[in-house]
């Protein structure tokens, strides 16, 4: 349910204050579970996208990365999506969430920038999209497991001091 749906529900109260009485608020309650089953029924399944995560390149740790995530609309249908793509906290993921609207046969990608903040290996967590109709009044959800790996080597502390070594190396290989 959506507060589209609440609020709905909400304005549903005044026909029944106004006319108070149990049918009144019988057929209220009909009107407004009928137009929630009808909207039920328009919205798309979210199983219609198809989804793969491409991580970025290892990275070193302190250093920032990202990972694309491509959602396909394999639906006759127009998708309008809310896609959450989690990650675990110490990848340090910025801005999870975006909204979609994907005619047919489209596709986007959805770019998820990353800071770890440990070494090792990161997994990617589910991916959680929310499909909505016109209406908005119900929304369908659905978790995909799109499995990804960054790797995080440890920190390179020395490298601000290389350029000097490099130097001094070339100097003594001229001689």
């Amino acid at each position: 349910m959506t507060t589209r749906l609440l609020l709905l529900t909400l304005l549903g109260i005044i026909p029944v204050m106004l006319m108070p009485g149990f049918t009144s608020a019988l057929i209220v309650a009909g009107i407004i579970v009928l137009l929630a089953l009808v909207d039920f029924f328009l919205t798309p399944p979210p199983r219609l996208a198809s989804l793969q995560r491409t991580p970025g390149p290892m990275v070193r740790l302190g250093d920032p990365t990202h990972s694309t995530l491509t959602v396909v609309n394999d639906s006759p249908r127009r998708l309008r999506l809310a896609v959450r793509d989690a990650w675990s906290p110490s990848a340090g993921a910025k801005s999870t969430r975006s909204r979609l609207d994907l005619a047919p046969e489209e596709n986007t990608q959805v770019v998820t920038q990353l800071l770890p903040v440990r070494r090792g290996a990161l997994h990617g967590d589910k991916v959680t999209i929310r499909s909505r109709s016109v209406v908005g009044l119900i929304a369908r959800q659905k978790s995909f497991d799109v499995p990804a790996i960054v790797r995080v080597l440890p920190p390179f502390i020395s490298r601000r001091e290389l350029p000097s070594k490099t130097q001094k190396l070339r100097e003594l290989d001229c001689r």
